[in-house]
């Protein structure tokens, strides 16, 4: 379900719950740190680190009777209900953006304030990607200039569909390798994402080489394959 937060501040697909404030100014998410330290000598070994979820917190407030507040408290958590999977939210103040969310912790009763006509809280969610990502995916056919605008790297999908044989694709200085032919009625996909790669739906990966290079901030050149179609597919991403 998708929670939108409008130009008025509501919060849709609510028509009274208004958000007052959100914890969006976080500059960075967390991160987890792999450290040894070895004995007899100083310091510690790095052996890299990597962002950890990101908490988003929305205070609302909403009018409405005491005797009606229970009810309300209930079709919001209907709403949000974390059973139903992620929401995708966005803002108005943010165009373009998309913050993949689920409910996570609970509703404290100590953020939980209750007037006779109007009651005030906080959505505590997690973004267990800890990016953000465009609403609107991006696609270049054949050979050109990829342009990432985001501020991190980001995965993409290569789409190849035949006649060719032995394709190969460049991503900048990296060579993505794919040994058999592909016809016409075939699509062969590389998802460096996830890191798979598919032959007409099946696991190809033992004919493949080449790695799962992911796109810097920036343009970065790509050369399709001689033969067949070759389609590059992203999705901008920021922290």
């Amino acid at each position: 379900m998708a929670l939108i937060v409008n130009a008025s501040k509501i919060l849709e697909p609510f028509t009274d719950v208004y958000v007052i404030k959100d914890s969006r100014f976080e500059m960075l998410p967390g991160v987890r740190e792999y450290t040894e330290a070895i004995p007899g000598r100083h310091g510690e070994i790095d052996f890299g680190m990597e962002f950890g979820p990101r908490a988003i917190e929305l205070r609302c407030v909403v009018e409405v009777i005491y005797a009606q507040q229970l009810a309300k408290m209930r079709e919001i958590a209907g709403q949000i209900n974390p059973l139903n999977g992620e929401h995708e939210l966005t803002f108005a103040d943010d165009p373009g953006k998309i913050y993949k969310v689920k409910y996570a912790g609970s509703m404290a009763m100590d953020s939980l304030k209750r007037n006779v006509t109007w009651m005030e809280f906080v959505l505590p969610f997690k973004m267990k990607d800890p990016f953000i990502y465009s609403d609107t995916g991006k696609s270049l056919v054949g050979s050109g200039t990829i342009a990432n605008d985001g501020t991190v790297e980001t995965p993409l999908i290569v789409e190849i569909k035949g006649d060719v044989t032995n394709p190969g694709v460049d991503i900048g200085s990296t060579t993505l390798t794919y040994i058999g032919t592909v016809t016409t009625s075939d699509t062969l996909i590389i998802d460096t994402g996830k890191k798979i790669v598919t032959f007409n739906g099946v696991n190809a990966l033992a004919n493949y080489g080449g790695g799962f290079p992911k796109l810097s901030p920036g343009n970065t050149t790509v050369v399709a394959t001689d033969a067949g179609i070759t389609t590059f597919k992203w999705v901008d991403r920021w922290l």
